[in-house]
């Protein structure tokens, strides 16, 4: 029971801070994609991209863009649910599990969604152009995404 009980309360937690996360005024968008609501080309600005990457980039994420906003719906959607049953006043643990599984399964779609548009661009890219993304925006894999110390 104690064992529940604390993932009941991690759970909602966690869901708190990503509801209170999804209020915040939005940042620069991350990744390949630009996050929902982002402009999808910001990261691949300081490439150098020449016109005919850049129209072909465009029309890449023009074609992409409703399956995405509808994929970033369906997460939405799915967090919605979880939250709601484990907020629930009588929580439901099969309800919960089922719902919990639908939003991996979510966020399954979104990352298979997300690697297969990488996939695309690095391919309208030059091997120079490559280097850098993967370097990311502070020179090192990924960029630098460590907190400064307090």
């Amino acid at each position: 029971m104690n064992k529940t009980l604390f993932a009941v309360t991690l759970l909602v937690a966690t869901l708190a801070l990503t509801g209170l996360a999804a209020a915040q005024p939005p940042g620069p968008p991350p990744g390949l994609t630009g996050g929902p609501g982002g402009d999808p080309m910001a990261p691949l600005f300081a490439l150098n991209l020449t016109g005919q990457q850049e129209t072909a980039l465009r029309a890449l994420f023009d074609a992409q863009r409703d399956d995405m906003d509808t994929i970033h719906d369906q997460l939405r959607g799915a967090e919605d649910q979880l939250r709601a049953l484990v907020c629930a006043d009588t929580p439901d643990a099969a309800g919960i599990d089922a719902a919990a599984d639908a939003l991996s399964a979510a966020q399954r779609v979104l990352l298979d969604a997300t690697i297969a548009t990488g996939r695309k661009v690095a391919a309208l890219l030059t091997p120079a152009q490559r280097a850098r993304l993967r370097a990311g925006p502070n020179g090192g894999p990924g960029g630098d995404r460590r907190r400064a110390p307090r």
